[in-house]
């Protein structure tokens, strides 16, 4: 039992040596008959010759119960890998999959049509850029501080400082607005 303001449920691995990779968590195990289903949330040492400590995310994937997510010490989120080992220092998220093709994928509501994507910025203003998926109206827009910089609708037309022209002949398929 813990008693006090700062008290700590406290799941510890004391082996007497300082070790990279060395672990304690906590293992979640379901039985059902035959199948027994396991999962495990770990603190890793990072290091021998440091405190820095990970926190690991294990499941069953049937055959092994590997690591399939790791927050490191510096705040970083790697899923499908357990180290930064040639990784981008700035980078804060990693996917990697072994042997096939890894994607992203951001849905929302189809009725109302929500828009989707991925904002740029820094602290002091939110967004200064973005990737937007405009869902009323089908377009995949990349905007500037407040306009659109480059449009492409679903028929791959391609409008840059404006929406793609739905005039016919040789500019159908691009359209160019100037700056002011």
């Amino acid at each position: 039992a813990t008693t006090g303001s700062n008290s700590a449920l406290v799941i510890g691995n004391y082996p007497g040596v300082e070790a990279a990779n060395l672990q304690a968590g906590i293992q979640f195990n379901i039985h059902g008959g035959s199948q027994n289903r396991v999962a495990q949330i770990s603190a890793v040492a990072e290091a021998s010759d440091s405190n820095l400590t990970s926190l690991a995310f294990h499941t069953d994937d049937g055959n092994n119960r590997t690591e399939k997510m790791r927050l490191d010490s510096s705040g970083r989120l790697l899923i499908g890998t357990d180290s930064g080992d040639a990784f981008n220092a700035d980078s804060m998220l990693r996917l990697q999959r072994t042997g096939d093709r890894v994607f992203i994928q951001i849905k929302t509501d189809e009725s109302p049509a929500q828009d989707s994507g991925i904002l740029f910025g820094n602290t002091g203003d939110d967004v200064h850029h973005q990737i937007i998926y405009d869902a009323s109206e089908d377009m995949l827009k990349i905007k500037g501080q407040s306009a659109d910089t480059l449009v492409l609708d679903s028929s791959a037309n391609v409008g840059i400082g404006a929406e793609p022209s739905s005039n016919s002949g040789w500019n159908k398929y691009l359209s160019v607005k100037g700056g002011s």
